[in-house]
């Protein structure tokens, strides 16, 4: 399956298409996790230090990454673009509010998951999972795919 992600601005209105043929910022470094653990910590990272809003991030080989940084109201991008690979998971914190924002395109392929609630683990109530782009750019999932919506 592929999904088009849309962004909206603050009141609602979708970007023209055209926005896709925007640039992109500056090309970072690529970063890996490298063991599980939680985004904010370098130690989940090869290098030692947590992606920069430039860098393409990768997470792959059965490596677990819990995104944890704080819900704030700056839609600056925390990461490029991101690729979760071969068993590796990204998962959103069930105890922080969170926000998460790209520059680029997120791809979920070959066994990857992408897990913002499940109906067995679903964020709690008085806890958001927010995720933007900052520009138009297509999401790949090719994998297992739930979206939940709970009621308030």
């Amino acid at each position: 399956y592929h999904y088009v992600v849309v962004a909206f601005d603050e009141s609602g209105n979708a970007s023209p298409e055209s926005s896709e043929a925007s640039a992109m910022p500056q090309a970072g470094q690529t970063v890996t996790a490298i063991a599980d653990g939680l985004w904010s910590a370098g130690s989940t990272w090869d290098g030692g230090t947590v992606p920069l809003p430039a860098d393409s991030v990768v997470i792959e080989n059965g490596m677990t990454v819990t995104y944890d940084l704080p819900e704030d109201s700056n839609p600056s991008a925390e990461a490029r673009e991101m690729l979760i690979q071969n068993g590796g998971k990204l998962i959103f914190s069930r105890t922080t509010s969170t926000r998460l924002d790209m520059d680029g395109s997120i791809s979920i392929v070959t066994d990857g998951t992408f897990d913002m609630g499940t109906p067995a683990s679903p964020i709690p109530d008085g806890v958001t999972a927010y995720l933007g782009f900052n520009n138009f750019y297509t999401a790949l999932f090719d994998g297992l795919l739930d979206i939940v919506e709970q009621e308030p």
